[in-house]
């Protein structure tokens, strides 16, 4: 296991791979999604990977996904401008494209304590669900993005 800590952020990544972002305080911000058949706490039968690039034929690109643990009370809020009734994106599917009646900035803003910008330009979706947050590039050529914590979205 590893880590490094930057501010009020620190990732550690274990022996697989999996990375997990905490806080300065030691509590979990994200957690990859991780579902394999390893023997640990979290396995599955099916294969679910945290990070994903699938080839797309005949490109030198990748459809690209993201995944991350659902948390129990989390509410996020931002990700541009939508025809939407509720603040509160927990629970949504967004598509991450612009629209006539829609501007998607994929930067979320969790009252857990954390800030997340999906920094890519691809057309894709973010999924907010409760046992899961899945963030999906249709086409692209890498993953970037950016995370920020501290303890009041003015930090």
């Amino acid at each position: 296991e590893a880590s490094i800590t930057n501010g009020k952020l620190t990732i550690k990544i274990n022996r697989f791979g999996w990375l997990t972002y905490y806080n300065q305080n030691g509590k979990v911000l994200l957690e990859e999604r991780w579902r394999v058949n390893d023997g640990g706490k979290k396995t599955s039968p099916l294969a679910i990977m945290g990070r994903e690039y699938r080839p797309i034929i005949g490109a030198s690109d990748y459809k690209i996904t993201l995944r991350f643990e659902g948390q129990d009370g989390e509410k996020i809020y931002g990700l541009g401008q939508r025809q939407e009734k509720q603040l509160n994106m927990k629970g949504c599917t967004l598509e991450l494209a612009q629209r006539n009646t829609q501007s998607s900035i994929p930067f979320a803003l969790s009252n857990l304590g954390y800030g997340f910008l999906w920094n890519n330009p691809a057309i894709g979706r973010v999924t907010f669900a409760n046992n899961l947050t899945e963030w999906v590039a249709e086409c692209s050529e890498h993953m970037d993005l950016w995370i920020t914590a501290g303890d009041t979205p003015r930090n």
